[in-house]
């Protein structure tokens, strides 16, 4: 080769090594050739994970070689179509878009089992049940021999507690705080089971003979509780047996906050928010009414549920300047998990997140709404009326993925709760014409 042609060959090779460099400087600086726009562009990530593990991706219905979890990277800025399909369980699918040097995080896909096969634990009953704040153990009440029945969600042992002699019924009220005690109420009368001794019921007459119109568990110690007698706010302590008065004045609800009460106090024609131990002026002002229900969310937050003008009130304790958090209108009933709050009316679904103080319709509905809950995953939420229990996604980015789970055969009386994890639900419900309490792997 002549010399002319060694030039010639040595400045290709040059050209080529530049060429070759800039692509793959510009592939690593997440680059890509968009062809319809003809120009380059930086490309975007999606991060996809799922639970179950180990599902199918699709980006615009083409199937990709990794799995959930997984990055799906150099993708060019646009909306991409994304499903995520595993075998027996309901498809997940959003249309997302996907901005330069950005990563979209899809982290909170559930995805549910398309047949649903309940499992009959037993074919009792039961008319009621409360469910501890741990969510392993769930006591049910039996009308049919007046019974308490304890479900241990660990290993699905149930056993019989305690069956009353008398014909009144058993009324659940709430669980202690380290979930080993439950208070129930019989006749208005008050009494403390201990789910590790069975046949004994612990009636606080022995404690204080006052007739209580309402008790709340102390947060730390469940050997104390306050109550009201007589519209007058007493302190309980079970293990001396004593009453100790808090105030004379009358009171309408009561709730341990910290390491003070927090109670209404009518004073003056005013009903007041006070601190009952540490003496501080009233936080605020409320309208009368004669079902307030407190209960303590954490995180400093306090709520207040006025069940006869079905109003919700989010209060901050510890801020005198601004106690009042919120106020939600038109409560049927409501579930929290920590500063979030699940409430509902006759026809609408709404979540609200107190930290960032924003209220979200989930659904409006025809038929009436019984109940709803919080998965333990605290991104989808449940929904149930009278003929069918749907599970709701909360990401509202494109639309949101609701699932109808089951249908209930028939509309009266179907309980429903799930476990600690959230892959199965327990129904007390009829199925095939069996009542019972059944078990159903929904993930």
């Amino acid at each position: 080769m002549n010399i002319q042609g060694r030039r010639i060959l040595y400045l290709f090779c040059i050209i080529i090594f530049f060429v070759i460099t800039l692509i793959i400087i510009l592939y690593a600086l997440g680059y890509k050739y968009n062809w319809p726009k003809k120009t380059l562009e930086r490309t975007g990530v999606f991060f996809i994970k799922s639970y179950p593990k180990n599902a199918s991706i699709y980006i615009n219905d083409i199937k990709q070689k990794k799995e959930t979890p997984n990055l799906i990277n150099r993708l060019l800025p646009n909306y991409y179509q994304v499903r995520v399909n595993k075998e027996g369980y309901l498809d997940w699918q959003k249309t997302l878009p996907i901005a330069p040097q950005t990563t979209t995080f899809i982290e909170d896909i559930s995805l549910f089992k398309k047949q649903l096969e309940p499992e009959l634990i037993i074919t009792e009953a039961f008319a009621s049940f409360l469910q501890s704040a741990n969510k392993i153990y769930v006591i049910f009440y039996k009308e049919e021999g007046n019974s308490l029945w304890l479900l241990n969600l660990i290993n699905d042992e149930l056993t019989e507690l305690y069956q009353s002699s008398s014909i009144k019924p058993l009324e659940l009220i709430s669980w202690s705080n380290n979930n080993q005690k439950v208070l129930i109420r019989q006749n208005n009368k008050y009494f403390i089971l201990n789910i590790n001794q069975k046949n004994l019921l612990y009636s606080l007459d022995e404690t204080a003979e006052l007739a209580f119109s309402s008790l709340v568990w102390d947060t730390y110690n469940d050997n104390i509780l306050y109550g009201i007698s007589n519209q007058k706010l007493y302190q309980l302590d079970l293990l001396n047996k004593k009453a100790d008065l808090l105030s004379t004045l009358p009171a309408l609800a009561v709730i341990n906050y910290k390491t003070d009460v927090l109670a209404i106090i009518k004073n003056q024609n005013k009903y007041l928010l006070n601190f009952i131990k540490n003496e501080k002026e009233p936080l605020l002002s409320l309208p009368y009414s004669l079902n307030y229900q407190f209960a303590n969310q954490g995180d400093g937050i306090v709520t207040l549920f006025d069940k006869e003008q079905k109003t919700l009130y989010l209060l901050e304790p510890e801020n005198g300047s601004q106690p009042v958090k919120a106020v939600i209108n038109n409560v049927e009933d409501f579930k929290c998990h920590d500063n979030q709050f699940l409430f509902w009316n006759n026809n609408e679904l709404w979540v609200y997140y107190a930290n960032i103080n924003q209220k979200t319709l989930v659904e409006r509905t025809s038929q009436p709404i019984v109940s709803a809950f919080w998965h333990p995953n605290i991104v989808y939420i449940y929904g149930q009326t009278a003929n069918e229990l749907k599970v709701y996604e909360l990401d509202n980015r494109d639309q949101r993925n609701i699932y109808t789970l089951i249908n209930f055969e028939t509309p009266d009386n179907n309980l429903v709760f799930t476990n600690k994890k959230g892959d199965y639900l327990y129904l007390i419900a009829e199925i095939g014409g069996q009542s019972g309490l059944y078990k159903v792997e929904v993930q």
